[in-house]
């Protein structure tokens, strides 16, 4: 046994140490992937619930713009709705009919115009917004939508 060696023995820091080289290293990485993985799914879970809340918001915006139009159009038109949204287009009120953003096609579909034309009611025909409704107990089924009278009817 050398001199250096027989010093070493008993000496604090300078003993052999049984653990391989870098396995501090490789528990910090495993370590640092398992929060990283953890910390990625609670932000996939998030955007799960986001998106359907956003296709909400984003629906109801198309009503309001839907009735703005309505609106511009009974100005010109001595105060009398259009019988069909179809009219919104023709004129300058609308380039298209919007779409829901969670069916991906037109559904304002049941606009009724009642009174002597002067008053409507429209909504998102359909269940398409179901997990944004969940909280309420209630079906989603045509909501949101839109009355002339009271505005914007945002849930069940």
């Amino acid at each position: 046994m050398s001199e250096e060696e027989a010093f070493a023995i008993g000496v604090p820091g300078l003993e052999e140490d049984s653990r391989p080289k870098g396995s501090c290293l490789l528990s910090l990485a495993h370590l640092s992937l398992f929060a990283g993985g953890f910390v990625f799914a609670l932000g996939f879970l998030n955007l799960i619930q986001v998106r359907p809340q956003g296709q909400l918001t984003a629906c109801k915006s198309n009503c309001k713009n839907i009735a703005t139009a309505l609106e511009m159009y009974a100005e010109d038109n001595k105060g009398i709705y259009p019988l069909e949204l179809s009219r919104l287009t023709q004129g300058n009120y609308l380039r298209i009919i919007p779409t829901c953003p969670a069916a991906n096609k037109v559904t304002y579909s049941n606009y009724r115009v009642f009174g002597a034309g002067n008053h409507y009611h429209f909504s998102c025909v359909g269940n398409n917004h179901a997990p944004s409704y969940e909280w309420t107990g209630k079906s989603s089924d045509n909501y949101p939508g839109y009355n002339s009278d009271t505005g914007l009817e945002e849930h069940p």
